[in-house]
């Protein structure tokens, strides 16, 4: 019965950089992450943990290790990953639950305590030379971000050789493993849709975002926001301050409602502020969307729609990468009628070509301005461009929307524009393009 509390407890009020919960088919056995404080060498690392307890808790305390590898000089961390606290030892009390546990454990994190180290590697390097410490650190820290197997035994110890063989697999950019676990979580999925555009602010993440919510009126739709640095899709969806949990099968997304017709994962749900700036290197950022695919306990879903970053960078690379095994739509591309924007998204249009990825069709966006008074849409920008373009690279042109004050309104409350504007613009666009993917899919079932 404690275990249970405690499980309730941790989930629906986890402390800060804290996540956790009971394997699936054991209570004793439980799964947690760990973010790394911040302004602290382990800043950005989520570090796995695993808590193993017995029929005798709370009188005795559980086995603690990190499945993540961890570098530290504390006497509370072990080459293996084992953990020795003196609240697991001689402080340990019945009121300690796994909450107070993994807090202890993350604020720790940054006490070394080189005089007693079970890492004497790590303590003379804290002591002598802080900057190949800190190298040293920021390494296992962009290691945490990195899918790895947890199908080791609790206490086993692996020979050196081993250890150097699993070294140079979290290094690799592509295991055998992460395929397995790739399909084995995304075997849920059945399409998926890229929202792409040439360069930012061209309402990429509204399009995206507003697309998701039309096609969950009927079907079940996930929404991944792969932009790392730009994490807008809680704001849009109106989910700010949500948190997603560790379970057994992944981490889990956050839901729109109670239906669970809609599930969302987003970077900004793992930012102890959303005004932090995510300022990571390529590989970092990499392995950030790796590791959304292979860790995030999709449901069943019908589609899931990508909010890709602006342009073509190291994350498309990524996001090309870990799908393309999987059955994917195509791509919807968003721009405007600027001659900036035309050209990026021209940009857009050949990255497609060259990653076989199909093009489902191209929107104009802020193509005019409508008039809240009298509904009358003006022409701010230059009109026809967008269409001219589809007809040049032969790719379907899906239509104009124009800048709608009622579109902006529904973003700011999270709401779904179409439901509350059924005959609009924005409305029979997006539910042309659901009907486009449908039919889509039916022609593909089809041939099969």
């Amino acid at each position: 019965m404690c275990l249970h509390v405690a499980a309730y407890r941790l989930q629906e009020d986890p402390p800060a950089g804290i996540s956790g919960a009971p394997t699936e088919d054991n209570i004793l056995v439980w799964h947690a992450l760990i973010f790394g404080p911040q302004d602290t060498p382990f800043e950005d690392g989520t570090f796995k943990v695993v808590l193993e307890f017995s029929e005798e808790y709370p009188n005795k305390p559980p086995n603690v290790r990190f499945l993540s590898k961890m570098f530290h000089p504390n006497g509370i961390i072990y080459a293996d990953g084992s953990v020795c606290l003196d609240i697991l030892q001689n402080r340990w009390s019945p009121t300690y639950d796994a909450a107070a546990i993994l807090t202890s454990i993350q604020s720790l994190l940054d006490e070394p305590n080189p005089n007693s180290p079970a890492n004497s590697l790590a303590a003379q390097l804290y002591q002598e030379n802080r900057r190949e410490y800190d190298k040293r650190v920021q390494n296992i820290v962009e290691q945490s971000w990195v899918h790895f197997s947890e199908s080791q035994p609790s206490g086993a110890r692996k020979p050196p050789e081993a250890e150097e063989e699993e070294e140079a697999n979290r290094q690799s950019t592509s295991r055998p493993e992460d395929d397995a676990d790739q399909n084995s979580i995304m075997n849920n999925v059945n399409r998926v849709v890229l929202v792409l555009s040439g360069k930012g602010g061209v309402g990429k993440s509204t399009i995206a975002t507003q697309l998701a919510l039309r096609l969950s009126q009927d079907k079940r739709v996930g929404i991944l926001d792969a932009d790392l640095c730009g994490p807008s899709v809680p704001k849009l969806l109106g989910l700010q301050g949500k948190q997603v949990h560790q379970s057994s099968g992944g981490w889990v997304p956050v839901y729109t409602d109670s239906s669970k017709r809609l599930a969302v994962m987003s970077i900004g749900f793992l930012l102890s502020n959303e005004d932090d700036a995510v300022i990571w290197r390529g590989p970092k950022k990499n392995a950030m969307i790796k590791d959304f695919v292979n860790s995030v306990a999709w449901e069943s879903l019908d589609y899931l729609i990508v909010d890709a970053p602006p342009g073509t960078s190291d994350e498309h690379i990524s996001i090309v990468e870990v799908f393309s095994n999987l059955r994917s739509s195509g791509a919807v591309l968003v721009t405007t009628p600027q001659a900036v924007s035309m050209d990026d998204v021209r940009r857009e249009i050949t990255f497609c070509s060259k990653a076989n990825i199909p093009v489902i069709g191209l929107i104009e966006n802020m193509s005019g301005y409508v008039c809240p008074h009298c509904s009358e849409c003006t022409n701010i920008f230059s009109s026809g461009s967008g269409e001219q373009l589809c007809s040049y690279a032969g790719i379907p042109f899906l239509g104009r929307l124009p800048i709608d004050p009622k579109l902006s309104e529904a973003m700011e409350l999270g709401q779904s524009y179409c439901l509350l504007n059924p005959d609009s613009e924005v409305a029979l666009l997006l539910s042309h393009i659901s009907e486009k993917l449908d039919l889509m899919q039916n022609h593909e079932t089809s041939n099969t």
